[in-house]
């Protein structure tokens, strides 16, 4: 499988994307090992990393301008091939949270048909592959604490952070 890859950065967020034939196959928040970024490189058997395709070029775009401050402009195809239906479930409903705005675990779990399933929604999102573009960082627990973020707490904050448009926040100060 060929993979193609982007990176792109502003300020103190980096964010790394890969796309297949399919569609984005995932984000990563942060900086990665260079195997795994490199084109010609072989990350793991049976993948190789090339340069930018027109889809990963366009969410390259859209994520710089995000990055900048402006709400993602981006309706790409995702790669959700072997993921849950009850996390694509999740991930459909997460989408709809606007820029700014935000949702709790449990309003997620109400409105995909399962209330009693707010645990899983968490571990839905801690898992989400897309982060930003599955806005996961935009979901609360009840009662106003931010929860969890598997890119860590820093990044959930700087994320909302940057949402509110209080971009020159520095990113030290925003610690979990």
């Amino acid at each position: 499988m060929i993979l193609s890859h982007a990176r792109i950065a502003s300020g103190e967020i980096v964010v790394h994307a890969w796309s297949s034939p399919h569609g984005i196959a995932a984000l990563h928040l942060g900086e990665v090992p260079p195997v795994a970024a490199q084109p010609g490189s072989r990350p793991v058997p049976g993948v190789e990393i090339e340069a930018a395709d027109e889809t990963l070029s366009t969410l390259a775009r859209a994520l710089a301008e995000y990055l900048e401050g402006r709400p993602l402009q981006w309706e790409g195809a995702l790669d959700v091939r072997g993921l849950p239906a009850f996390s694509l479930q999740v991930y459909e409903c997460t989408r709809e949270i606007p820029w700014g705005k935000l949702a709790t675990y449990g309003e997620i779990a109400r409105r995909i048909g399962k209330p009693r399933a707010v645990r899983a929604v968490g571990t839905a999102l801690h898992r989400n592959p897309f982060p930003i573009v599955v806005p996961c960082h935009r979901v609360i627990q009840e009662g106003g604490k931010l929860g969890g973020f598997a890119c860590g707490i820093a990044m959930k904050k700087r994320l909302l952070a940057l949402e509110s448009g209080q971009r020159t926040l520095p990113f030290g100060e925003m610690g979990g």
